[in-house]
């Protein structure tokens, strides 16, 4: 009976306390899901005041009754970086922007801090960090060895319910990819009930990811079959970063189980090798016989690789110029302000006709420029060290269970590779999907290396 309250309270607290927060974090949108529109004053002090008692009530009964103690290098290290960020955020003032449009043409126009948007701001940047708290120190303490796979199955679930639900909303988007027929063949890229395809490309690589760590514990084809099936409905997004990051870590990942168990069976493994590259060079045959005979798949291809006639690395060096040229007018050290550089990068973007056409956003599509933009060279420092720390972790306790450490660096690696074209942060970031991908593999990691080190001590 202790034990169901205990689980009861914990998750209770945490559910709570994380959703008020990640939807500050999403300004004005809940995991990119509701309707654009402004933040009501009353809602951020509601969804603030939620949030800090139910994460306090969470931290006191986890101290009282779990015996969890903090990690002060970890409370300490955000606490400094967060109070010279919301010192920045305090001291900013109007300033007039100049940048220089990639055909040539100069813009000139102003930005300024609201009351309203300083405390919003500083609201955000406050819930990050403690968010950062809770998924480096508090839930990789926290969880039970048990409980953990449950909280995989639960986030699976989530990405399945998400996938129905592209079934209904986007159902005309499907029949246009698989017959090639619809107009804008980019922007039939499947989102389910989100606004962007990129997002939930995200959301079904993470379902895939935690489909192929179940198959790394649990060794069962179902969870292998699972793989298959986001990596399927990841095609259909049409979202390519992701496409590349998923395919690439996860078959690196079965390489080395096919190496490590060929030994075991080696005629059933050869057969397996001989079927995959036989498939592999027939789909390739295939797709490039369909695209070198007709002319509307080749049109088709096209513009998927260049949506509105624009290679999508051309438009993200655009930005990357203006997110520069921001950061020369305010301030390279210090930034120019947590969550205020993306509302000046998005006046940016929409000064040139040019480039307002594909760029319409406050996204640098870089984590690395977006967190020196933002906090300038100390932010940038910290989240650098997180790497580390985290890298040092992995490598420390890489040989005591090779099978999952193995999988949580090429996790670490695809997302830190897809960091430089997304904004994307596996700490720190300003969206719930991109917080939670981050805290899958980091808080995961954590959580694994602290089992395996109370199992080697018993």
């Amino acid at each position: 009976m202790r034990l169901k309250v205990d689980i009861i309270l914990k998750y209770g607290l945490m559910a709570i306390a994380a959703l008020a927060g990640l939807w500050l974090l999403g300004d004005h949108i809940f995991f990119s899901v509701t309707p654009l529109r402004p933040f009501y004053q009353h809602e951020i002090i509601i969804a603030l005041c939620l949030f800090v008692v139910f994460f306090g009530a969470l931290i006191f009964y986890l101290v009282r009754f779990n015996g969890y103690r903090p990690n002060y290098i970890v409370v300490i290290a955000l606490f400094l970086m967060s109070l010279i960020l919301l010192i920045r955020l305090l001291v900013i003032s109007p300033q007039t922007f100049n940048i220089t449009a990639p055909a040539g043409d100069s813009y000139t126009f102003e930005s300024h801090l609201t009351n309203f948007e300083r405390f919003k701001y500083c609201a955000q940047t406050f819930v990050a960090f403690v968010l950062a708290y809770f998924f480096l120190d508090v839930f990789p303490k926290s969880v039970k060895q048990n409980e953990f796979k449950y909280i995989l199955y639960f986030m699976l679930s989530i990405v399945y319910v998400l996938i129905i639900c592209s079934y209904f909303v986007d159902f005309k988007s499907y029949v246009n990819l698989i017959t090639l027929r619809g107009g804008d063949i980019n922007g039939s890229g499947i989102k389910s009930i989100f606004p962007h395809k990129t997002v939930f490309g995200y959301i079904v690589m993470l379902g895939g990811f935690i489909s192929l760590l179940l198959y790394a514990k649990e060794r069962k084809w179902y969870w292998l079959a699972n793989v298959g099936i986001m990596a399927i409905h990841l095609l259909f997004t049409l979202s390519k970063l992701a496409i590349i990051i998923f395919f690439a870590v996860t078959i690196a990942y079965l390489i080395y189980v096919f190496i490590k168990t060929y030994k075991e069976d080696p005629k059933k493994h050869k057969i397996v090798l001989f079927s995959c590259l036989g498939g592999i060079l027939l789909l390739a045959v295939i797709c490039v016989v369909l695209i070198a005979a007709s002319d509307t798949v080749r049109q088709k291809v096209q513009e998927i690789i260049t949506p509105s006639g624009y290679n999508t690395l051309v438009t993200r060096v655009w930005i990357w110029n203006y997110a520069f040229a921001i950061l020369r007018q305010t301030s390279v050290f210090w930034g120019t302000g947590m969550v205020y550089f993306g509302s000046v990068l998005k006046q940016a973007n929409l000064m040139d006709p040019e480039t307002a056409i594909v760029n319409n956003t406050s996204q640098t599509h870089n984590t690395y420029i977006s967190m020196l933009a933002n906090g300038g060279i100390p932010l940038f420092t910290l989240y650098i060290l997180l790497i580390v720390f985290v890298a040092v972790v992995l490598a420390k306790n890489f040989n005591k269970d090779i099978n999952i450490s193995l999988f949580y660096a090429l996790a670490l690696v695809g997302l830190l590779v897809y960091g430089f074209f997304e904004a994307a942060p596996i700490m720190l970031s300003m969206g719930g999907e991109h917080m939670l991908g981050g805290a899958f593999v980091v808080s995961g990691l954590l959580f694994h290396t602290r089992t395996k080190n109370e199992q080697s001590h018993l």
